[in-house]
């Protein structure tokens, strides 16, 4: 597996899905239309509320031959969220 720069994108939290994901509306893409659907358990709670502002840094990577699938679906699901700094949550 060849792991690229990961995707960083401010988000804000659009709703909660059953099966344990969030929607996440990615305001600094496709004018504010583009969206992710992430593991609730990556969010840390205080930043779980509809509307909570969020920065998700997701992987990127190229699978090669000889990848296993289980190391493909934890590259899959790695997501770290973070509080989006007030100045990138400004500009919404």
């Amino acid at each position: 597996m060849k792991l690229l720069e990961p995707f960083r994108h401010p988000a804000v939290v659009v709703m909660h899905l059953p099966g344990g994901f969030t929607r996440v509306r990615l305001f600094a893409l496709g004018h504010g239309e583009g969206w992710w659907e992430i593991p609730t358990e990556s969010i840390p709670h205080h930043l779980r509320n509809l509307g909570g502002k969020l920065l998700v840094t997701v992987s990127r990577f190229s699978v090669e031959e000889d990848d296993l699938i289980v190391d493909i679906r934890n590259q899959v699901h790695s997501v770290l969220v973070e509080a989006l700094p007030v100045s990138e949550g400004q500009s919404d």
